[in-house]
C-alpha cells in the first residue's frame, strides 16, 4: 500500500522504496515488527464477514433463478 500511495505524497514525504523487499526491511528496521500487525484485526473481521455473506447472497440469487418462470428477466 505504501509503495502505491508514495507517488501522491509531496517529494519530501516520500518513502522511496526501491522494491518490496527493501520496503519491508526498512519498515521493520525503522518502525519495528509490531507495525506489520497493525490493521490485522480489521482485515480478519472483514474477511470473515465476506466469507459468510458471499455464499448467502449467491444462494438467494440461485433460489430466485430456480423459482422464476423466465430466467432471462432476472438481472445477474
Amino acid at each position: 500500500m505504501r509503495m502505491c500511495a508514495d507517488a501522491a505524497k509531496p517529494s519530501a514525504e516520500r518513502f522511496r522504496y526501491s522494491d518490496p523487499v527493501t520496503g519491508l526491511y526498512r519498515i521493520g528496521k525503522e518502525e519495528g515488527a509490531k507495525v506489520f500487525g497493525r490493521g490485522l484485526s480489521a482485515n480478519i473481521v472483514r474477511s470473515v464477514l465476506m466469507s459468510k455473506v458471499a455464499p448467502l447472497r449467491t444462494g438467494v440469487r440461485d433460489k430466485t433463478l430456480t423459482m422464476s418462470k423466465d430466467v432471462s428477466q432476472i438481472a445477474p
